[in-house]
């Protein structure tokens, strides 16, 4: 039934044959990008799944990845032609030579979550209480954003430094620490576990840190394939924008690794059609980072970006 409801609703046509052609009758080539388990590569996912980009003549890989390290040294062998990331890591991995380029940005979702039984309901009251983070990490920025939109300074709060997400909500769930900042799954788990969402990347500030990049090289040569990738990207956005989590519960499964029980409880991104990163996110992000000595004074965020495909 996901089948038929999901292909009624995306697919123009099929391509006839097994070589890969765009809409202007030329061969483009295939495309492999990395993502891990997170709700902002989701519309890709829908178009995958269901035959968009069949039917727009384009061979779409996802490689699944379970450790960001991991995913960066497959896009630095050019394993892969681009992958789902962050700001912060981006602007880092592009200031230290790698020759990548961002060419969206994407709708992730981050959410504060709190112990339970600890009635703290809101981000203000936080203030003196202990909060994990991964250190000098997405998790990390957002979470300082966040609590400087509540109006808290670094000295209100105690960072604790817990790398691994897995272990911080455990630790969460346990009342060890006092709130964390978790992407799916992790958040919806944690809800499960009775932790408290008290804010999240989409109300609080409107949060935008993740995008898509892609090596030079490969934009240089599958220019045509990238561009069908956001196109097969935005009928994904259509679908979602109109259909609940029920409608689409396997994928959730299968990508984000939600369990089949806890999809009703899945907090969704506002999916955007494919746009560039803003500016004033970028310099947030970079400036954050120039803060704390992981940047050169003198990188401008913009040169990460390019813009060819809008």
């Amino acid at each position: 039934m996901l089948s038929l409801i999901l292909g009624a609703t995306l697919l123009t046509g099929c391509s006839g044959g097994k070589k890969k052609v765009s809409d202007a009758g030329n061969t483009v080539p295939a495309l492999r990008i990395g993502a891990m388990s997170s709700m902002d590569y989701l519309p890709f996912v829908v178009a995958l799944e269901q035959g968009v980009y069949d039917s727009l003549g384009l061979k779409l890989e996802i490689v699944p990845f379970f450790s960001a390290n991991d995913r960066d040294a497959a896009l630095m062998a050019e394993q892969i032609d681009g992958t789902v990331t962050d700001y912060t890591g981006a602007m880092m991995q592009h200031a230290g030579g790698l020759p990548v380029k961002m060419v969206m940005k994407l709708n992730g979702l981050f959410s504060m979550m709190t112990a339970p039984g600890k009635n703290i309901n809101s981000l203000a009251e936080l203030k003196g209480k202990q909060i994990a983070v991964s250190n000098n990490t997405v998790i990390h920025y957002v979470t300082s954003q966040m609590l400087e939109l509540a109006g808290l300074m670094p000295q209100d709060i105690e960072i604790v430094d817990i790398n691994k997400i897995p272990l911080r909500l455990e630790m969460l769930s346990a009342g060890q620490i006092d709130a964390t900042l978790l992407p799916d799954p992790f958040a919806t788990m944690g809800t499960s576990l009775h932790c408290v969402r008290i804010a999240d990347t989409r109300g609080t500030g409107k949060i935008n840190c993740t995008g898509l990049i892609f090596d030079e090289k490969a934009i240089a040569g599958k220019t045509e394939s990238i561009r069908l990738l956001l196109e097969g990207y935005n009928r994904g956005v259509d679908f979602l924008r109109t259909h609940d989590n029920e409608a689409i519960k396997d994928l959730l499964n299968r990508y984000v690794k939600i369990p089949e029980a806890l999809v009703s409880e899945v907090l969704r991104p506002e999916y955007e059609y494919a746009a560039l990163p803003q500016t004033e996110d970028l310099h947030a992000a970079a400036k954050w980072l120039k803060e704390r000595k992981l940047l050169p004074a003198d990188y401008q965020p913009e040169n990460l970006i390019d813009g060819r495909f809008f």
